[in-house]
């Protein structure tokens, strides 16, 4: 798991945080990090604060600030912030949160996952696992049961589609991507390469989005439960060292794909798949960036497409579904169209950006007036 992805490490890491790796032998090492004399090790990360005690054997590994290494075994496995291994474990291709006190004797297998303040007991034992097993703050494994299509529609507060001016043959032709005739390969890259970034990201993070679509589209097709595909993601990160944006960037554009192919499944799909990108939406200006993702996804668009007016009338539609299934908030969407970027300045292809921001002009209106309808309706009901 870790192997391969881990090693050879390099100063370069992006690790979180105000680092300054040095290489000794084979492992680098942050600052305020103490290692035993007598430990034996092979390619290793190891960040600052953190102590290795004599006789720890460790390889192809990663370890997080301040964590505690006092004995035992770690081989081709991430250990996140906080974590204190205690004398006789066996640590193997796993990865561990933050915060856990991983008790003496302890054998975690190939393939375990142990989620942030973690109760394991003493001498556990968890065999290897074909691929994750999920350890929850109880020391149980975690059950990830596939969540029922059958889900109550909420009333919405849907936009009239009547404020945007579409007529019904542009509406129509949002369903009509010519991405829903194929799905080889080549189809694939050119769908991965329309969202922002994605064609002109380094190697690695192509890794991370093949990978990321892959996850996505299982997800999508077998049901999973939010939670589920949480975890296969947060994980997919941390082994492909990539941020949030990436995250958010590779979920945006799995929902658009859908959006554009079979639209009659977007507003379900939006509801319950909107959940998963709030996961990875620190702030507002996270949320922000998503609005602007989704942008830059359909500026590509219109730079690869002539029907410049059909792909605009898509992303205005797109944003409305968004919005609607509050997956993107009034004030998310407000705070969007004020900020520079969305006009286009500092991007690329400033002209489609524009474009797409002036043309859901007539949406952000219709929700300013709606919002001060509102605003109107809770002062009435105060008198």
């Amino acid at each position: 798991m870790a192997k391969g992805l881990t090693a050879p490490f390099d100063p370069s890491l992006n690790i979180e945080g105000d680092n300054a790796f040095s290489k000794r032998g084979s492992i680098w090492r942050d600052r305020d990090v103490k290692i035993g004399k007598t430990i034996q090790s092979h390619n290793v990360a190891i960040c600052k604060g953190s102590h290795i005690a004599d006789g720890v054997s460790i390889e192809n590994s990663i370890i997080g600030r301040n964590c505690q290494i006092l004995g035992g075994i770690v081989k081709d496995s991430i250990l996140h912030d906080n974590v204190t291994v205690n004398l006789g474990c066996d640590i193997n291709r796993s990865i561990i949160w933050s915060n856990n006190n991983i008790l003496k004797d302890t054998h975690l297998g190939s393939g375990t996952i142990i989620l942030p303040h973690t109760q394991l007991s003493e001498s556990t034992n968890i065999s290897e696992n074909i691929g994750f097993t999920v350890f929850t703050s109880a020391g149980e494994p975690l059950v990830l049961p596939h969540e029922s299509d059958d889900s109550d529609d909420e009333d919405q507060d849907d936009v009239p589609i009547g404020t945007l001016n579409l007529s019904d043959s542009e509406i129509s032709e949002i369903g009509s991507d010519s991405d829903a005739d194929s799905d080889t390969p080549s189809t694939r890259r050119r769908r991965r390469s329309s969202a922002s970034g994605f064609s002109d990201a380094p190697s690695t993070n192509q890794e991370f989005y093949v990978e990321a679509e892959d996850s996505l589209a299982r997800a999508f097709l077998e049901n999973h439960s939010v939670d589920n595909a949480t975890i296969e993601l947060k994980t997919l990160r941390m082994t492909t060292d990539v941020t949030f944006h990436e995250v958010r960037e590779a979920i945006i554009s799995a929902l658009l794909n859908v959006y554009l192919t079979t639209p009659t499944k977007a507003p379900k799909l939006f509801k319950k798949w909107g959940g998963l990108l709030h996961r990875f939406e620190e702030d507002l200006e996270a949320e922000v960036d998503s609005v602007m993702i989704m942008q830059r996804f359909f500026a590509n668009r219109l730079r690869e497409n002539a029907q410049s007016a059909a792909e605009r009338n898509k992303f205005v539609l797109g944003l409305q579904g968004m919005y609607n299934a509050d997956v993107f908030t009034e004030k998310t969407i407000f705070k969007w169209f004020g900020d520079e970027r969305s006009k286009g300045v500092g991007e690329k292809g400033v002209e489609g950006m524009l474009s797409l921001r002036n043309a859901a002009q007539k949406l952000v209106t219709w929700l300013e007036e709606a919002d001060e309808d509102s605003d109107e309706e809770e002062e009435s009901d105060d008198e």
